[in-house]
């Protein structure tokens, strides 16, 4: 496979820029912190270079993964296994070549709103008993601690706080958006560190498009009907006629843009617009999914999950 190698790209009305480079995906809003924040995500090219390109990182539920020890397993079990964890080794070394794999941070994933803090009494809890919660959220402060959430189609929001050094990942689809996933991040970082919204940047990262992501129109009537605790609707009409549009051959069904609602989120959260990066990069595009990995375009069995990765180094 013959791969083009993208340099800065275009990415949304304040001209931010992404970049693959070395098999890794980055976001330019963070480019100002790199002495602090390590940041990106794997891609297909990187599984090529490192020799593992039918590697899979596989992002699931099921806690019954972590009934067997791995002697025990099946030869081709035993090989997919090492084969993601080179992947995700050969990633982290590229991001922040400090960390250590083996304090990497993941979390079992189900499309809700919950929100891990990883601090000092998170960490006490054994490891085995960690990577068995359910959350498509964490935080954290603490230096030299990957924080890593999977995704194919769904987004994966990364957020900084560059004045109280706390970090966030989130894994959000179309169920998590509609529950708001990141604004309960932005929440939890206040409650934890004092963030202040206004001083968040953010990058929403590679996720299926709205000009191909098809939804029913139960899912749009999900959304228009979705109030906050207050009872307030969490999109105006104005703003639900650039997350859906109809698709004119299937009627009743809907194409969602997911970024745009997800912005729109973080926009009510308190978030500035100028501090927000959305990715230009569709998971379902030809030219995308040659990069990330699509359960639409390829199927649960065959598609993969590609890893976005967050941690804040220790100063030198």
């Amino acid at each position: 496979m013959n791969f083009e190698k993208p340099s800065f790209k275009e990415s949304d009305s304040q001209n931010h820029e992404e970049e693959i480079k070395d098999g890794i995906w980055k976001p330019e809003i963070f480019k100002d912190h790199e002495d602090k924040l390590g940041v990106g995500a794997c891609t297909k090219e990187l599984k090529e270079m490192i020799g593992r390109p039918e590697g899979k990182i596989r992002i699931t539920s099921d806690k019954e993964r972590f009934d067997k020890k791995f002697s025990e397993e099946d030869r081709e079990t035993k090989i997919k296994k090492l084969a993601a964890a080179r992947i995700l080794i050969k990633s982290l070394e590229r991001i922040d070549p400090d960390s250590d794999v083996h304090d990497l941070e993941k979390s079992g994933l189900k499309h809700e709103n919950r929100v891990i803090v990883v601090d000092e009494e998170y960490l006490e809890r054994d490891k085995k008993e960690r990577a068995r919660e359910f959350a498509d959220g964490m935080i954290t402060n603490l230096k030299n601690k990957p924080l890593m959430v999977g995704a194919a189609d769904c987004a994966p929001v990364g957020i900084y706080d560059p004045d109280k050094e706390a970090i966030g990942v989130f894994h959000s689809g179309w169920r998590g958006t509609l529950k708001q996933i990141s604004p309960e991040g932005i929440k939890k970082m206040k409650e934890s560190y004092g963030s202040d919204p206004e001083d968040l940047l953010v990058s929403v990262g590679p996720h299926a498009d709205g000009d191909r992501f098809e939804v029913g129109g139960e899912v749009y009537d999900k959304f228009s009907q979705a109030e906050d605790k207050e009872g307030n609707s969490l999109y105006t009409p104005e703003q639900m006629s650039e997350i859906f549009k109809k698709n004119p051959e299937n009627p009743g069904h809907y194409f969602l843009d997911s970024g745009k609602a997800i912005k729109f989120s973080l926009l009510k959260s308190g978030v500035l617009e100028e501090n927000i990066q959305v990715s230009k990069y569709s998971t379902m595009s030809p030219e995308g999914n040659r990069f990330f990995s699509s359960e639409r375009v390829e199927g649960n069995k065959e598609r993969d999950s590609f890893a976005f990765f967050m941690v804040l180094k220790e100063e030198k």
